[in-house]
């Protein structure tokens, strides 16, 4: 089965960009321009790996990693979040939420490329995140907090 990776990301020409170098190189790729589709997408696309920007409309990636962390069954998924901001104090914030990796606008192809590759090795199998979801909903709780 091949990895999913989803592109949470507004810019148009930096969304293809990723989908046509990681389609390319073998994975599944799907693509959210904001942060409630990210969300939305999360649940239904169950990726095994979010590419982030954290300057998305509605909500922006941090309301985006918040949801992600919030559920058992995606506080798991690593999020590799790629941005612009050179805010040191938004920066941790956004660490402290369990960031696998943050890299600046523009990121280099190849980086980017062995980061993704590294963590898709080491994350939680598909199945593994299925149980959980499986007894989370049984359990009443929602998928994902919007």
């Amino acid at each position: 089965m091949r990895k999913k990776i989803l592109v949470v990301e507004d810019n148009e020409d930096v969304a293809l960009g990723l989908t046509i170098r990681l389609a390319g190189a073998g994975y599944e790729v799907r693509s959210a321009s904001t942060a409630n589709e990210g969300l939305r997408a999360i649940d239904l696309f169950e990726p095994d790996l979010v590419l982030l920007d954290l300057l998305v409309p509605g909500g922006g990636g941090y309301s985006v990693l918040k949801g992600l962390r919030k559920a058992p069954h995606t506080s798991h998924i690593p999020v590799v979040v790629i941005t612009g901001i050179e805010d040191k104090e938004y920066e941790a914030k956004i660490r402290a939420l369990g960031v696998s990796a943050f890299m600046e606008k523009p990121c280099e192809p190849q980086e980017l490329m062995a980061v993704t590759r590294e963590l898709l090795e080491t994350a939680p199998k598909i199945e593994e995140r299925i149980l959980v979801k499986t007894r989370t909903r049984r359990a009443g709780n929602t998928p994902l907090e919007r």
